[in-house]
């Protein structure tokens, strides 16, 4: 045989005997392994995924955990809802809250048992399952590479944003933490579902979703109430994602879209996204008025923020770590508003001092000729203003101080005239200019105003208190 010898260059039969031996033991291995790989996996469901083993190579390993969570999650929300929502795709997951609170640990098998369980029992099949979560993959891996160039995100003006969710949603921003009820009214307005787990692998995440019965697009939040999920940790990450939803999500909000599809799909907890949806649930939680009242009666801090928040609702006890991460929050919450009234503070360039009665002519006609303002005498009667401030109460100069209106009992909605006369009195006792947020009420009509105040106390030359002197900003939605 010159061929066979040509190509092996040798004389001896045996070596053409020994390779064709290895061919054939090549053959049957191949053979066992398609069998072995078969029965690993039922035949209804296709063949495995063609990434087991390798999302920890290729994701940044800080992120395999957030990966897994997100696709199960997907996964369940399709297999629990899907008759409630009327689905028949997967839906798309907007965002989801970081899972560095969690402490237990996502295998990735977790990932393929819930692929199984969807394939089994709902009309998707396991290849365009597989293939919708290689999409999701993809984008993760981009994000990775993109990540360290977001030199030229802009930040979001949050005070905007919550002018905007002011005008629609009166229980936003108001004089009392806002809890489960109320974040559950916003919610209701917005037109989005609450999907409420028992358990699931996110805290809480926005699915995007199609409808089938008319084809629309639909919102929903989906929110952890497992036994394992501390009520007041259920409450901060459903108020978080309502600021998703209200900074990043709603009407296609996304500012920098290139960016917003890496931290939205990728959930990275640090990233900017994540921080304005935190600044919008901590003033979603704890309001602009409450804390302005808190501050002028002495008791804004975060003992006494947290105390408020957890205690009297018949919660168990809250964990270390979570206190720990809850006091953070607080706290960058009341740096917050101390940066806040700090600057409107400084627009009226008025100082942090009591007033001398010979300053007030000067100031009526100056600095604050272009602002309202009202002063009291010893008894909180009004008995000078100008007509910015009368206009405010519908009515005249003249008519105003004909009627000697108390502050408090007269121009004070009902509900904060006990926090009025605290205030009052504090300022009366401390001599300290104090600066509040509250409702004035028509005496007449009995509107009721909102209004920012910064209040001086009035002092003679003895030092003795004489009255008090207030610049006031309507902060009406919308004016």
């Amino acid at each position: 045989m010159p061929t066979i010898e040509l190509f092996l260059g040798l004389n001896d039969w045996w070596v053409m005997y020994a390779v064709a031996g290895i061919g054939y033991l090549l053959l049957i291995l191949f053979v066992y392994n398609s069998k072995a790989r078969a029965q690993s996996a039922p035949s209804t469901l296709g063949e495995p995924l063609d990434f087991t083993g390798n999302i920890a190579k290729e994701i940044n390993a800080i992120h395999v955990q957030q990966f897994l969570a997100n696709e199960i999650t997907r996964l369940r929300t399709f297999l629990h809802f899907r008759d409630k929502l009327h689905l028949t795709t997967l839906p798309a997951l907007n965002s989801a809250f970081p899972r560095r609170v969690r402490d237990d640990t996502l295998p990735e098998e977790e990932l393929e048992a819930t692929i199984d369980a969807v394939a089994l029992n709902t009309q998707l099949n396991k290849s365009d399952i597989v293939r919708h979560i290689n999409q999701d993959r993809d984008v993760f891996l981009e994000t990775q590479q993109r990540l360290p160039m977001n030199g030229d995100f802009q930040k979001l003006d949050i005070s905007k944003v919550v002018v905007e969710i002011e005008n629609q949603h009166p229980n936003f921003n108001a004089f009392e933490i806002l809890h489960k009820d109320g974040l559950r009214r916003i919610c209701d307005g917005e037109g989005l579902k609450l999907l409420p787990f028992q358990k699931m692998e996110l805290l809480a995440g926005v699915i995007q979703y199609e409808d089938s019965y008319d084809k629309s697009n639909h919102h929903a939040i989906m929110v952890n109430e497992g036994a394992d999920v501390h009520p007041a940790l259920e409450e901060f990450v459903l108020a978080h994602e309502l600021g998703h939803w209200f900074a990043h999500i709603k009407n296609r909000s996304y500012r920098n879209v290139d960016y917003a599809n890496y931290y939205l799909h990728s959930f990275h907890d640090a990233g900017p996204f994540e921080n304005e949806a935190d600044k919008v649930a901590m003033i979603a939680l704890f309001p602009t008025p409450y804390l302005s009242w808190r501050d002028v009666l002495g008791n804004l801090n975060v003992d006494f923020l947290f105390e408020e928040f957890t205690s009297n609702r018949g919660w168990p006890a809250v964990t270390n770590k979570l206190a720990k991460i809850m006091r953070a929050n607080i706290n960058r919450r009341i740096t917050s508003y101390h940066n806040y009234r700090n600057l409107k503070l400084q627009q009226l360039n008025l100082g942090n001092d009591p007033l001398r009665q010979g300053t007030i002519e000067q100031l009526r006609h100056d600095v604050l000729k272009e602002r309202s303002w009202a002063r009291l005498d010893e008894n909180d009667i009004v008995v000078d203003a100008n007509e910015k401030y009368s206009a405010l109460l519908g009515m005249s100069v003249e008519e105003l101080l004909k009627r000697k209106y108390h502050i408090c009992d007269d121009l004070t909605a009902a509900d904060l005239q006990p926090d009025m006369r605290k205030q009052l009195e504090e300022k009366r006792r401390s001599r300290q200019p104090k600066f509040y947020i509250t409702r004035y009420k028509n005496p007449i009509t009995n509107e009721e105003i909102p209004v920012a105040i910064y209040a001086f106390p009035i002092i003679n030359d003895a030092n003795q208190y004489v009255g008090a002197f207030g610049v006031v900003t309507d902060v009406r939605r919308g004016v």
